[in-house]
């Protein structure tokens, strides 16, 4: 979904798991009905782009765009997270991992040689995905999810004692594959493992 301003004239992109929903309603705090939505909850800007009327001129005239990306490594164990907790049915992003792999509470160190590693590896969609078109970023600005929260704090303050460190879920070979993989995030963020 996009968040549109009219007032402030701007669209903000919701990439998910970079704090997406606290900065939305945080937004919605500070100016309440003045902003719309569109789209899906997590529609790309692509996808946004073409929801807009061409006759309003909202994409590409005065009003500016942006997104949040998050470190690609902790985002991506975000995102597992949040499949495994919600028991989330396969999508396409699971590429065919059986979901009886796939167990509520697995701990990192239960998934090192194990389905983390495998979704990683069939995951087709990096946070870049929904804030480009290919090879071309469509929003005005990319900006980093870290800045805005501070390094980790979400992750702190939603389950310190259960969320061991992002680096953790990683052995040397698959960091590498991430950061193979997630090079337009870690070149926009000046991310590192």
């Amino acid at each position: 979904m996009a968040v549109i301003s009219r007032d402030l004239r701007f669209i903000y992109i919701r990439v998910p798991r970079t704090g997406s929903t606290t900065f939305t309603h945080h937004l919605n705090g500070l100016m309440g009905p003045l902003l719309a939505n569109i789209g899906e909850q997590h529609a790309t800007a692509c996808e946004i782009r073409e929801l807009l009327d061409p006759a309003q001129l909202l994409w590409d005239s005065d009003y500016a765009s942006f997104g949040f990306i998050r470190n690609p490594w902790d985002w991506l164990v975000s995102v597992y997270n949040s499949h495994v907790s919600s028991g989330a049915g396969m999508s396409d992003e699971w590429s065919g991992i059986p979901e009886s792999v796939i167990a509520p509470g697995m701990h990192p160190g239960e998934c090192t040689n194990g389905p983390f590693p495998e979704w990683v590896r069939r995951r087709k969609t990096t946070p870049m995905d929904w804030l480009a078109d290919g090879g071309n970023v469509l929003v005005d600005r990319v900006l980093r999810m870290e800045d805005l929260y501070g390094d980790h704090i979400l992750n702190a303050v939603k389950r310190p004692d259960e969320r061991p460190h992002y680096r953790d879920w990683y052995d040397a070979e698959l960091a590498d594959y991430v950061g193979e993989k997630c090079k337009r995030e870690i070149q926009e963020g000046n991310y590192v493992f």
